[in-house]
């Protein structure tokens, strides 16, 4: 990355950073007063962006009618905002509590599984549990009463979230001679409904970098740039589309020659809440990026890690204690073909079965422990990645549990951007270039 290109991003972490420490500040000491401001500044935005949106849809030549159907939507949204100024005084707390009550809802799941299938210790899990419902109940039917708690609270989150970019920005900019040192810390992370999306959003720009005129991939900034010339020893891939789950994404982790990658391979145990039976996939990094582009569609951000020789053994001791716990296990296809040679793949359309039988993945599940029953949204692909990075000092993990491929593009984005960081590359593998990957290993 050139260095005026991370400066202006550093430098607009750290104006974010700021600008949220600010906003917290605000609502700790003014609550409704301060709400009520940002409320009317906020309509006021709305309603003047969405008039010169219409403004300069009328002065372009053909009118669009989508832009002006989306202009007058705008305004009508500021309107409405500017007639009910006491909305987010209703609004707010109740969001709130919804988000809680997601939270009981992940934590609920994740205590069944543990009773059912004792995967691992309750108590743990079930403490947050009760907490997050019981609270979220309580402010569900009661949002005026609990108002002002609410806000203190956002307030707090958003001075620790603008601390942490903050601490960003400073650790940048100032030499760290023991960078590779393993230490992990607790980050203050996106919150999930925002940091899901942010791989979908870089992906959305590089989309339309890649349809102006005669672009090259080259120029684009977010794509191959390392900060230092030795390979990386552990490579993160962040798979993303611009449509289906996939616009929330995947992640997979590369290390020695193996690309692991964790999630419900085995379609016959999913659910519609989105458990089921975990799965590990082991293959090489040469075959597995062209297929996935070819079959799946996705575009792959890959962040390089740079290691000292204390963290490639934490790394490889972990992988080292997943492995210790998998036993193989055939996707259908090559279940069917042990019994019939002659199996046909069109009966068999599953991931699993066709990277199998493409590029000779091997797929194992679980004996014990946590990875043994996969949840989208606590046991998944992201913390499966952070078990095994963690001992390298990575700071990725959600204090509440609840992390997405989103977490950890933010967290890797924001270690590449320093200057002294173990993230040291980063590349985008994207559908256009599909024969450059060929062979790239």
């Amino acid at each position: 990355m050139k260095k005026d290109i991370r400066t202006a991003k550093m430098l607009n972490r750290l104006f974010t950073g700021i600008a949220t420490l600010a906003v917290g500040i605000l609502l700790i000491i003014l609550r409704r007063s301060f709400l009520t401001v940002a409320f009317y500044l906020a309509a006021a935005v709305v309603l003047f962006g969405s008039a010169a949106r219409l403004v300069a849809a009328f002065l372009q030549k053909p009118w669009l009618k989508r832009r002006i159907i989306g202009a007058f939507a705008g305004m009508a949204i500021g309107v409405v905002m500017f007639s009910f100024p006491a909305l987010p005084r209703f609004l707010i707390p109740e969001l709130f509590a919804l988000y809680l009550l997601l939270n009981a809802c992940v934590k609920t799941v994740d205590s069944v599984i543990i009773i059912r299938k004792k995967t691992e210790h309750l108590l743990p899990v079930l403490i947050p549990c009760v907490t997050y419902w019981i609270f979220g109940l309580i402010l569900l039917f009661s949002p005026l009463y609990y108002l002002s708690a609410v806000l203190v609270v956002i307030g707090i989150y958003c001075i620790l979230l603008g601390g942490t970019y903050i601490a960003d920005f400073i650790r940048s900019s100032i030499p760290d001679p023991a960078k590779n040192r393993a230490k992990r810390h607790i980050r203050i992370s996106l919150p999930i409904f925002l940091a899901a999306f942010v791989p979908h959003s870089v992906l959305t720009k590089l989309n339309s970098y890649l349809a102006l005129p005669d672009s090259a991939t080259e120029g684009f900034e977010d794509l191959s740039e390392k900060k230092e010339e030795e390979e990386p020893d552990v490579e993160i891939f962040i798979h993303v589309s611009s449509d289906g789950f996939c616009v929330i994404g995947h992640c997979d982790i590369c290390f020695e020659g193996e690309l692991i990658a964790y999630g419900n391979y085995d379609e016959a145990s999913s659910t519609p809440i989105g458990t089921g039976d975990g799965v590990l996939l082991i293959t090489s990094r040469a075959s597995y990026i062209p297929y996935c582009l070819e079959n799946n569609g996705t575009t792959l951000f890959s962040f390089g890690l740079r290691l000292s020789q204390e963290q490639r053994m934490a790394v490889r001791a972990a992988i080292g204690e997943i492995k210790e716990r998998l036993i193989p296990w055939d996707p259908p296809l090559q279940a069917a073909r042990r019994r019939n040679p002659s199996a046909s793949e069109t009966e068999y359309p599953d991931f699993a079965s066709r990277l199998c039988n493409e590029t000779g993945a091997r797929f194992y599940k679980f004996k014990r422990g946590r990875f043994k029953y996969y949840f989208v949204m606590s046991t998944n692909c992201v913390l499966l990645v952070d078990s095994i990075i963690g001992g390298a000092g990575t700071d990725i993990l959600s204090i509440n549990g609840m992390i997405s491929p989103g977490t950890l593009y933010d967290y890797l984005e924001s270690e590449f951007l320093k200057q002294n960081s173990i993230v040291v590359s980063r590349n985008v593998y994207h559908v256009k270039d599909i024969a450059r990957y060929r062979g790239d290993g």
